[in-house]
């Protein structure tokens, strides 16, 4: 799902980001929170999923990654899959 946010301008017209990433990981991963703080530091809208609250998510993020259980895997509004974070 694509969300819409609302980016301000000097002539102050709307203009929408349809941007989603999606960034599985885990809570205590460092690798995991660098990844979340950089796309939020870059104003990218992203959903981050826990992969230790629901087994469904741990078993979709193995899919993505090809079973590599590394994570984050980020997966970018086109699909392109991403393994690591900033030299993982």
């Amino acid at each position: 799902m694509r969300l819409k946010t609302r980016e301000t301008q000097q002539d102050s017209t709307a203009t929408y980001n349809f941007r989603m990433v999606l960034i599985y990981g885990k809570e205590n991963c460092p690798y995991t929170q660098r990844a979340r703080q950089d796309y939020a530091d870059r104003a990218v809208e992203f959903q981050y999923v826990d992969i230790k609250k629901n087994r469904a998510d741990m078993e979709r993020m193995l899919e993505l990654s090809g079973g590599l259980r590394r994570v984050p895997v980020i997966v970018d509004d086109s699909g392109k899959v991403t393994i690591g974070f900033g030299g993982t």
